[in-house]
């Protein structure tokens, strides 16, 4: 074995729907996996999994099918250029922490949006949130060992209007790597309200 490198990703989220001012999904979720790959004699192996706690067992794997492949077909081996060691620059900074934001006050900022966006003619409204906190490890067999965490969180806000048979539909949303504060960053309450102007506006459009 010449070389070798993991990769475990790691993320619990969360996702809040209201649908016409009610609550449908609350939800938490847990995600994780991991990446190996292992260069030997000039041939990779690579194995992913589910469980990032067995990487001594997915190493072995990788290191059987770069050999494997070898064996099947020789080829040339490879150097590999040095790495310097990898230094993080300019990360984004959370401002508000979610996590620190109770799902009480969290229902009840999006039931805000929900009345925010219903005006006359409105015939239906719902609101998303999103949250997630990823953490990405790295490791080598040349020294390396990195880890970093980003937080992503976001919203959108839907209305459905009607005349005469006929739908239409305003949406605006916002997504990115920030904390609970990319509500009043792209000021979520105007964006509701938009989002209700644009629907009426579709309708009547000639």
């Amino acid at each position: 074995m010449d070389f070798y490198d993991t990769r475990v990703i790691k993320s619990i989220s969360m996702a809040i729907i209201l649908d016409n001012g009610e609550i449908r999904e609350i939800s938490n979720n847990f995600s994780s996996g991991a990446a190996v790959r292992v260069l030997s004699g000039g041939t990779w192996g690579f194995v992913s999994q589910d469980n990032p706690e067995n990487l001594d067992e997915a190493l072995a794997s990788a290191r059987k099918l770069a050999e494997a492949a070898k064996d099947r077909s020789h080829r040339t081996p490879i150097k590999l250029a040095p790495v310097e060691k990898p230094a993080l620059h300019n990360l984004p900074q959370v401002v508000e922490n979610p996590r620190d934001i109770s799902i009480e006050d969290k229902v009840k900022l999006l039931v805000e949006l929900e009345k925010e966006a219903r005006s006359d003619g409105i015939k239906s409204t719902s609101v998303i949130y999103s949250e997630s906190l990823t953490t990405v490890s790295y490791s080598s067999s040349e020294g390396l060992d990195c880890e970093y965490t980003l937080n992503r969180t976001g919203f959108s806000v839907s209305a459905i209007a009607m005349s005469e048979g006929v739908y239409q539909i305003g949406r605006e949303s916002r997504f990115g790597v920030l904390g609970f504060e990319i509500f009043k960053k792209h000021d979520a309450f105007g964006l509701a309200r938009k989002a209700a102007s644009t629907e009426i506006e579709l309708l009547l459009a000639k």
